[in-house]
C-alpha cells in the first residue's frame, strides 16, 4: 500500500501491523525557528526503509507554504542505539540516520545538513536516555557522516564531520 507522509510516498505492509501513516510515525516535532518539521518513523523502519523513501517535492510544496515550513527531516533509530555503545555499536555504529528535505526553499533534498542535526541531537539524545555523543549518517545519494555532541552545560549542540568546499571567494566591504 501507498501512503503519503507530508508528501513524501512511503510503501508500508498492511500485514506488518502499520497499515496507517500514524502508526509509522513514532514522534513529529516542529523547530518554530528553523520552521523544520521532524518526522520520526517507528523504530520498525530502519535504514532501508528511509533510503526507499521517494519524495513527492510538488506535494510537499503544496501541502504547507514556506511561511510555516522550510524544511523536512525524516528519521530511523540506528544499531548503535540499542547497544548502549556511545561511541559506535556492533553493526554500523549509527545512532540514527537522517535525509532532508527543503522543496520550500528550492532545495529538493540537502545532502547533508549541520542545522537539521541541530534539531536532531536534542530529540535522539532524550530518546536514547541521556546519549551525549552520537554518530549520525544523513542517507541522500552523496549522504554523509555527522557526529553530534551535546553539551548540556553549555546549551549547545556541536556537530562535526567531513566537509566539501563548494565555494571559495574573497569579500571587500567598503564602508
Amino acid at each position: 500500500m501507498a501512503a503519503t507522509l507530508c508528501g513524501l510516498h512511503a510503501t508500508i505492509d498492511p500485514t506488518d501491523g502499520h497499515s496507517t501513516v500514524a502508526k509509522a510515525v513514532a514522534h513529529a516535532g516542529y523547530n518554530a525557528n528553523l520552521k523544520y518539521l521532524l518526522v520520526v518513523l517507528d523504530n520498525v523502519y530502519g535504514r532501508q526503509d528511509l533510503e526507499a523513501l521517494q519524495p513527492h517535492l510538488a506535494g510537499m510544496k503544496d501541502a504547507l507554504p514556506a511561511a510555516d515550513l522550510t524544511g523536512l527531516i525524516i528519521a530511523v533509530r540506528g544499531d548503535a542505539a540499542d547497544t548502549g555503545d556511545q561511541h559506535g555499536g556492533q553493526q554500523d555504529g549509527y545512532h540514527f540516520f537522517s535525509r532532508f528535505f527543503a522543496p520550500w526553499v528550492g532545495i529538493p533534498e540537502d545532502p547533508v545538513t549541520g542545522s537539521a542535526h541541530a534539531v536532531l541531537g536534542p530529540y535522539w539524545s532524550q530518546a536514547l536516555g541521556g546519549t551525549t555523543s552520537m554518530k549520525a549518517r544523513q542517507c541522500s545519494v552523496r549522504g554523509g557522516d555527522v557526529w553530534v555532541d551535546m553539551q548540556a552545560e553549555a546549551g549547545r549542540v556541536v556537530i562535526s564531520g567531513e566537509a566539501v568546499v563548494v565555494m571559495r571567494g574573497v569579500a571587500d566591504y567598503t564602508l
